[in-house]
């Protein structure tokens, strides 16, 4: 089964790629034809990337035998417990810029940047004061849910199932 986030960043490309056709098809001299079947390409892509978007715009977060797992707009992220190597709760958090990923007026999820920790994973509401930060390898995910009571509780679940309280 697909998950809902390869479908929306395949839906990306269905809709970016057009593009090269258009302008290919501008200096080579290509029939109008191709052109317009591209732009009906490239509607029906965002369409569908828009109504992906909206409708899996939850952050869904699962706690299970092996390890964690993050899945949002434009997101889905897995960590193995033996990977992690810090999980804190944090308030006020800069999610710098986002790279590759989803921005909406609710939520956010995708590949960000900022100077903390450089390049990173984030699916959070905005409207929820606190995010979960998870170091692990390199990497870091940052993650929350909607309500604060929600994401304490999957935080004091996370550590228990790490051992550390």
């Amino acid at each position: 089964m697909i998950s809902n986030a390869r479908f929306q960043w395949a839906l990306v490309v269905i809709t970016l790629s057009p593009v090269i056709v258009i302008f290919a098809g501008m200096i080579l001299g290509w029939p109008i034809n191709i052109t317009w079947a591209a732009i009906a390409v490239m509607t029906v892509g965002g369409i569908g990337l828009c109504i992906s978007t909206v409708k899996g715009n939850k952050i869904q977060v699962y706690l299970n035998e092996k390890g964690l797992r993050v899945t949002g707009p434009l997101l889905d992220a897995s960590v193995p417990y033996v990977e992690i190597k810090h999980v804190v709760l944090r308030r006020n958090m800069d999610y710098g810029t986002r790279i590759a990923g989803y921005a909406g007026m609710e939520t956010i999820g995708g590949n960000f940047v900022n100077k903390e920790f450089g390049m990173y994973k984030a699916g959070a509401y905005l409207s929820t004061p606190v995010c979960i930060v998870v170091s692990y390898g390199k990497k870091t995910l940052v993650f929350n849910l909607d309500s604060l009571e929600g994401t304490e509780r999957v935080y004091s679940d996370l550590r228990s199932r790490l051992g550390t309280n």
